[in-house]
């Protein structure tokens, strides 16, 4: 199997690389830059697969760059994911249309499977339930109303051309690389300056996964015959006080958290958790570790991380 991955050095694609490399799969890796296949393309694969650099935006070189992949299966993760804009962003639109010009390039030389990385904004949130795939799929932000809309669109384009698909639905994926402002590189870095840390109630819930985890899930997605939408996540509950506590006491900080001197955010759905039967009884997937074990090894991660950037 020949699998081509867009977003390849995005912060769930570059994991879905190793776990293919590791099911024996040929790997061709699409990014926009150069630099970024040199920097990141070795580190997690030993060299062990090929690069091509494209610009998904630019209509005009996609055919060539699907038949330079000349794959069989296609791992779509390149989207525009910039934190604060992106729930608004025109780019959803840029990239709807980029997308649907990618499938067709795939299908048109030859490409039988395509898997495409979902959200799960897609859902509409604020209720108590599991997110359940086929329910509830009433997006209320630009950005899950284009990622909704492009899955609607493949679901019947695939039928017609008799193509296998799958939509991967990620949850809150946390791990290396992360962008910093996000919850939990933000969150080590002020339990690193040793000072007391005021916080909310902590009460919100969320569905937490390992971007490492993440990445096998979807190379476990790609390498099967799954079909449709699926739930890839935990399907934990998992607070964001008990993420705060796991950290805290790693870093022996706990004392510094102040639990309930801040208001709670305002707006917020209260729970956001996945239903994962399709996950564990027909893709058979599980994470390899605990939620708590994969925060561990992020926070060690970011302390290396930030001690290497101050020396």
């Amino acid at each position: 199997m020949r699998v081509l991955v867009t977003g390849a050095t995005g912060f769930i694609g570059r994991w879905i690389l190793p776990a293919l490399v590791a099911r024996d799969c040929e790997v061709v890796a699409l990014t926009c830059r150069s630099s970024e296949a040199y920097c990141h393309g070795t580190k997690l694969t030993s060299g062990r697969v090929r690069w091509i650099v494209g610009d998904l935006l630019d209509h005009s070189t996609i055919a060539s760059t699907v038949a330079d992949a000349n794959a069989d299966t296609l791992v779509h993760t390149a989207w525009d994911t910039t934190p604060g804009t992106y729930w608004t962003s025109s780019k959803n639109l840029d990239w709807i249309s980029a997308s649907l010009k990618l499938f067709q390039a795939f299908q048109e030389s030859g490409g039988r499977r395509i898997v495409v990385a979902g959200t799960s904004a897609e859902y509409e949130w604020g209720g108590n339930e599991d997110l359940v795939e086929g329910k509830s799929e009433q997006p209320n932000t630009l950005y899950g109303t284009a990622k909704d809309s492009l899955r609607r669109m493949v679901e019947q384009w695939a039928s017609i051309h008799n193509l296998s698909w799958a939509w991967g639905r990620v949850f809150c994926p946390f791990g290396e690389n992360e962008r910093p402002e996000r919850l939990i590189p933000k969150l080590i870095a002020r339990l690193r300056t040793d000072e007391p840390m005021p916080f909310d109630s902590g009460s919100l819930i969320r569905d937490f996964i390992s971007v490492q985890d993440l990445g096998d899930a979807f190379a476990a997605l790609a390498t099967s015959n799954v079909q449709g939408p699926i739930n890839l996540a935990s399907g934990q509950d998992t607070s964001i006080r008990d993420i705060v506590t796991v950290l805290a006491q790693h870093m022996g900080q706990i004392q510094n958290v102040q639990f309930g001197t801040l208001p709670d955010p305002h707006g917020q759905p209260q729970r956001i958790v996945a239903d994962i039967t399709r996950q564990t009884t027909e893709l058979g997937w599980h994470p390899s570790a605990t939620l708590k074990q994969r925060l561990i090894e992020n926070c060690d991660w970011w302390m290396n991380e930030q001690i290497n950037v101050k020396d």
